[in-house]
């Protein structure tokens, strides 16, 4: 295996983004991926984004997210369960 060198950005193609990832390797990288975000509490800030956002919005109309890359869809779930929760559910 080679070594990285992590002192400058990588432009090389996640293992996940690549053709030659299968099913279940893909699979794992998702799992993977959300057991990083969980530990490294990555929800958090966009959460709290969002909140604050939507704070002074008394109407209730609906908001789109758009959610844009790769991943298991772990965020709109948190987003999901968030607006379900304050009542902002459609």
């Amino acid at each position: 295996m080679m070594e990285q060198d992590f002192s400058c950005r990588s432009h090389q193609l996640e293992m996940m983004d690549g053709d030659a990832t299968g099913f279940e390797d893909f699979r794992n990288c998702l799992h993977d991926l959300e057991i990083v975000n969980v530990c490294t509490l990555a929800y958090r800030p966009t959460l709290h984004w969002l909140k604050q956002v939507l704070r002074g919005d008394k109407s209730r109309q609906p908001v789109s997210i758009p959610h844009i890359g790769s991943g298991g869809g772990g965020m709109l779930r948190k987003i999901w369960k968030w607006a379900h929760r304050s009542g902002r559910e459609t």
